[in-house]
């Protein structure tokens, strides 16, 4: 009977240290780190920039989401339209490191300090930012260097990243 007992306290104890440890992985989604790791894994893995992007392409719903009304449904469009003809974007080849700037589309539409480090057409779209989710903007750059080949609106939504670039172009 006890080994019966100390078996089923095994067990019990192996679930929950599965869950605490699953969960522990779903927290750290959507963080800084993980962002930073899951570009710098795309730069290691060699693979061609187009598709990688292409994997990033948001729903409808997720623009949605992010963005109010009438912005969705133009960048609803324009984003359509952008995902189709990725065929020549290509990293440049000597920049193999990864330079990110995280915030979340509230404190973007905040303003302030953070605003600043964005894109300006930032300050136009602000005010169509929808809940509060994890963006970032980053750049494939040359080790040691802040500057080089930049990506903006790489956003969190859906326990995914997707990516939302320019989107006060939508606004024209």
């Amino acid at each position: 009977m006890k080994k019966i007992i100390y078996f089923f306290i095994a067990i019990i104890m192996g679930v929950s240290s599965f869950s605490t440890s699953a969960l522990a992985q779903v927290d750290k989604m959507g963080t800084p780190e993980q962002v930073q790791k899951m570009l710098e894994d795309f730069v290691a893995s060699g693979s061609p920039l187009a598709e990688f992007v292409k994997n990033l392409q948001p729903t409808n719903e997720e623009i949605k989401a992010v963005y109010k009304e009438p912005l969705a449904s133009n960048l609803i469009k324009m984003y359509e339209k952008m995902y189709s003809s990725l065929d020549r974007l290509k990293k440049p080849a000597d920049q193999n490191d990864v330079f990110i700037v995280f915030t979340t589309t509230v404190k973007l539409a905040q303003g302030g300090e953070i605003l600043s480090k964005f894109p300006g057409g930032y300050g136009n779209a602000r005010e169509y930012f929808s809940g509060d989710f994890p963006i970032v903007k980053f750049e494939f750059v040359k080790v040691g260097e802040t500057d080089g080949f930049g990506f903006d609106g790489l956003i969190f939504v859906n326990d995914r990243w997707v990516l939302m670039p320019k989107p006060w172009r939508g606004l024209d």
